[in-house]
C-alpha cells in the first residue's frame, strides 16, 4: 500500500510538472530585435527575390546590412527604419518596396505639398496658414539645396528611370524623419522650407509636422482643380466631353488596375453611350483613357473594354483611343498602355511613364520577424519593349509646367482633345 501511494504521489508530481506552463522565452532587446530583422532582411530577400543583384553586388548589400547593424546603438527607430529602406532600394527593382514603413518608423506629415514640374519643385498644396507659398519654388529644405535634397531621398527608393523618383521625392520631401535621418534637416519636429516666387524674391517657411489624426483642410495652388483631379479616391469613372465641331470623347479615369466585376459594369455602362453601328451622320468618337494615377494590380482588369471597342467602328479609326502616361503609370497600368498602343494603335500623351517595360514584378510579401515591416519583392522578370527601355516614351510628349497648375489648366487631356492624326493633318493641308 505505502508503495501505491509513493507511486500516485509521484504520478501526480510528474502531472504537475507537465502542466506547470513553461517559462517564456526572454524577449530580445530593442536593438537586438533590430539586428535580427536586419540579417534576416539580408538574408531572405537575396533567396527569395527573382534576382536581387542585377544591379548591386553581393558584397556591397552585405557590406551595407552589417553597416547598418552596428550602428543600431546609435539610431533612433526612424533612423533605423531609413536604413533599411535604403538597403533595400539597393536592389534596383521598383516593384521591391517597404510597404507599411511609415507605421512602424512613427512617420509623420508636414502641411504641404511639391510637385516636379518642368523646371523644378512647387508647392501645389498647402494649409491656409501657410498658403503665401503656394505656387512657388522650392530652393532648400534647412540648409541643403533641393537638388542635393532630392538626391539624398531618392537613394531611399528604387527607382528604374527618373520619372520614377520625381513621383516618390515629393512623398518623402513632407516627412520629417526622412529628411532628419538623411541629414538634410537637424530635428524632427520642424522643418525649414526656402522658395522663390516667379520674380526672384526669396522667402522661407517652418513646417510642423501635423498631430495623428487631425484631417488637414488643403488650400490648392489654383481655385480650378482640373478634371482628372475631381474625383479623388474613385477607382474608376467616366465622363462624357464634347471636342468642339469635332464630335465627342469619352473620358475614362482608369486609377487602379483592381476590381474584375465593378469595371466590368462600369465599362458596360460606359459603352452604352457610343454606337455600336454607323449611323447616316455618325457622331465622331474617341477614347480617353487616363493612367496617370495608376500604379498598377492585375493587367487584365482592363481585358473587358477590348470586346466593346471592337463593336464600335468609330474607335478604331486612326487617333481615336488616346492614352494618357505619365510618372504614376507604374506596373500594370504600365503594361495597359502598352498593350493599347500596340493592339489598336493607341496614342500616348503626357510624360514617360514611372513604370519601366523591361523589368521586374510579380511581387510578394516578406515580413520582418520583430517590428512586422512588410516589404514585396519581385519573382519574375518581364519583357515587354526590346533593347532594353526603362521608361514607356509618349507618341505625344507634354510637359506640365507651373503656370498650368496656376491656372488650373491640364495640358496633357488638352493635347487628347485636340490631337489629329499626322495623316489626317497632312490631307487636310493638302487641299
Amino acid at each position: 500500500m505505502a508503495r501505491r501511494l509513493c507511486s500516485i504521489g509521484l504520478f501526480y508530481v510528474v502531472l504537475a510538472g507537465c502542466a506547470a506552463p513553461h517559462a517564456a522565452a526572454p524577449k530580445p532587446s530593442l536593438a537586438d530585435a533590430w539586428r535580427e530583422d536586419i540579417d534576416y532582411l539580408a538574408r531572405e530577400l537575396p533567396r527569395r527575390h527573382k534576382n536581387a543583384f542585377f544591379k548591386c553586388t553581393r558584397a556591397d548589400f552585405e557590406t551595407a546590412a552589417a553597416k547598418l547593424r552596428d550602428e543600431i546603438p546609435r539610431l533612433a527607430n526612424h533612423e533605423i527604419v531609413v536604413g533599411i529602406l535604403r538597403l533595400i532600394a539597393m536592389v534596383g527593382d521598383g516593384h521591391t518596396q517597404a510597404q507599411n514603413y511609415s507605421q512602424v518608423g512613427d512617420f509623420r506629415s508636414l502641411p504641404i505639398t511639391v510637385e516636379w514640374l518642368k523646371d523644378g519643385y512647387y508647392v501645389t498644396r498647402t494649409t491656409r496658414s501657410h498658403s503665401a507659398i503656394l505656387g512657388m519654388r522650392l530652393t532648400r529644405v534647412g540648409k541643403t539645396p533641393i537638388d542635393d535634397a532630392a538626391k539624398r531621398l531618392a537613394e531611399l527608393f528604387a527607382a528604374e528611370n527618373e520619372m520614377q523618383s520625381r513621383r516618390r521625392v515629393p512623398v518623402a520631401l513632407r516627412c520629417p524623419e526622412m529628411l532628419h535621418a538623411c541629414g538634410i534637416i537637424n530635428q524632427i519636429d520642424t522643418a525649414e522650407f526656402t522658395f522663390v516666387d516667379d520674380k526672384g524674391t526669396e522667402s522661407r517657411a517652418t513646417l510642423s509636422p501635423t498631430p495623428t489624426g487631425v484631417e488637414l483642410r488643403w488650400v490648392h495652388a489654383a481655385e480650378t482643380i482640373p478634371l482628372a483631379e475631381q474625383r479623388p479616391g474613385e477607382p474608376y469613372w467616366y465622363k462624357i466631353l464634347k471636342v468642339d465641331d469635332r464630335g465627342k470623347a469619352m473620358y475614362l479615369a482608369y486609377n487602379t488596375c483592381n476590381g474584375f466585376g465593378a469595371f466590368r459594369k462600369l465599362a458596360a455602362e460606359m459603352f452604352r453611350q457610343i454606337p455600336t453601328s454607323q449611323p447616316i451622320k455618325p457622331v465622331p468618337w474617341r477614347l480617353i483613357i487616363d493612367l496617370r494615377r495608376n500604379g498598377g494590380g492585375n493587367s487584365m482588369v482592363i481585358d473587358v473594354i477590348y470586346g466593346h471597342i471592337a463593336w464600335r467602328p468609330e474607335l478604331l479609326k486612326p487617333g481615336r483611343i488616346l492614352v494618357l502616361i505619365g510618372r504614376g503609370t507604374f506596373s500594370s497600368a504600365m503594361m495597359n498602355a502598352v498593350q493599347l498602343r500596340n493592339r489598336y494603335h493607341a496614342v500616348l500623351i503626357g510624360e514617360p511613364t514611372g513604370g519601366s517595360p523591361n523589368g521586374y514584378g510579380e511581387i510578394k510579401p516578406l515580413t520582418l520577424p520583430h517590428s512586422r515591416l512588410t516589404l514585396m519583392y519581385s519573382t519574375k522578370y518581364f519583357e515587354l519593349q526590346p533593347g532594353g527601355a526603362q521608361t514607356v516614351t509618349p507618341d505625344v510628349l507634354i510637359d506640365t509646367t507651373i503656370d498650368d497648375v496656376l491656372t488650373g489648366r491640364d495640358p496633357v487631356l488638352e493635347a487628347a482633345l485636340s490631337y489629329t492624326p499626322p495623316a489626317a493633318s497632312t490631307a487636310g493641308n493638302s487641299k
